[in-house]
């Protein structure tokens, strides 16, 4: 194990004292089967000689109660699914290699977790020679718990990747990028929750909602140019870890619509904050969901802060009128 044990306390007759470690740790086992003249240890208990299996780990240590040691036996093998694996070994004569990979289970499938830690647990039967990478399987559980590898294919994104460089090769560069986030607290979705419920409890209800208002963002994009004539597009729609659905698109407009000047900039786009009697609506929707912050020296513990700088780089410079950058933001 990659932690240092305490050689007097962490023996096999008293057991293993309670310890702390930070980071990733790392348990190499043994093989799955004893050889001839040794007897059966550790993990091996669960598969070679299963009908004595209570006198061999006994036969290890005499002191412990063969009652007691039943009973633990029974409850793992009721409720411990590793358990399970692990006897299902056994009934394999010729295996020479296997692979056991442990992840979470959520309570909500369609809930995505925020990951505990950047490693994923693995246990690998059988190692690969020194400098032999047959690089990574996916394995995915069914309902009916087979285990099925997934091809480690990318035919699909390769065809659609050939198909969005091919538009940008006869249409020319992407003008415009557009992201679409769906927002948790739209009245369509807060109306339809039950008590007690938040939105990422209703992961349909997420989906149905944005994906209206989407056909209704493309339709104003596409149908009706609120951005100029689009000639060509690409965009995709991905879900965050928590659920939330978004979706990045590229517009690619006529030539009579290209954004190529600080004056066109400033007709889609306003960075500053509308007079309240003049335009109340898009005053309170502004002030809502288009101010940043506040981060820097104000609020050092906001989550944009690193090492002591905004992530986003704010706060932006003033400047008197908009600005063309060289292959860069623009500064408005």
């Amino acid at each position: 194990m990659g932690v240092h044990l305490d050689g007097n306390l962490a023996n096999g007759r008293g057991g293993v004292y309670s310890f702390r470690a930070q980071g990733a740790i790392y348990h190499k086992i043994g093989g799955i089967l004893p050889s001839s003249s040794e007897r059966p240890i550790f993990l091996q208990l669960y598969i070679y000689d299963t009908d004595n299996e209570i006198n061999n780990q006994v036969a290890e240590n005499p002191t412990l109660n063969v009652e007691l040691v039943e009973r633990l036996r029974s409850i793992l093998d009721v409720h411990n699914p590793f358990v399970h694996r692990f006897r299902q070994l056994a009934q394999e004569p010729n295996i020479e290699n296997c692979q056991l990979i442990i992840r979470e289970q959520p309570r909500n499938r369609p809930q995505y977790n925020l990951p505990t830690a950047s490693e994923v647990s693995t246990i690998i039967v059988g190692g690969e020679e020194a400098g032999q990478l047959n690089g990574r399987d996916i394995v995915v559980q069914s309902n009916s718990d087979h285990l099925m590898n997934v091809p480690d294919t990318a035919g699909d994104m390769s065809e659609r990747f050939q198909d969005a460089m091919r538009v940008v090769g006869v249409s020319g560069k992407p003008d415009i990028f557009l992201t679409m986030t769906c927002n948790p607290s739209w009245d369509e979705i807060r109306d339809l929750l039950l008590p007690g419920q938040l939105p990422q409890d209703r992961p349909d209800l997420l989906s149905r909602v944005f994906h209206t208002k989407f056909e209704e963002f493309k339709d104003d994009i596409f149908n009706k140019g609120v951005l100029g004539e689009v000639v060509a597009y690409a965009y995709v729609i991905e879900f965050q870890k928590r659920g939330l659905p978004h979706a990045h698109m590229l517009l690619i407009v006529d030539d009579d619509d290209k954004i190529n000047s600080p004056d066109v900039y400033d007709q889609i786009v306003k960075v500053e904050i509308p007079l309240q009697s003049d335009q109340p609506e898009l005053y309170t929707f502004v002030l809502k969901h288009m101010i940043h912050g506040p981060c820097g020296t104000i609020n050092p513990m906001s989550p944009c802060m690193q090492k002591g700088k905004c992530k986003r780089h704010f706060s932006k410079p003033f400047v008197p009128y908009t600005v063309q950058g060289n292959d860069c933001y623009p500064l408005y």
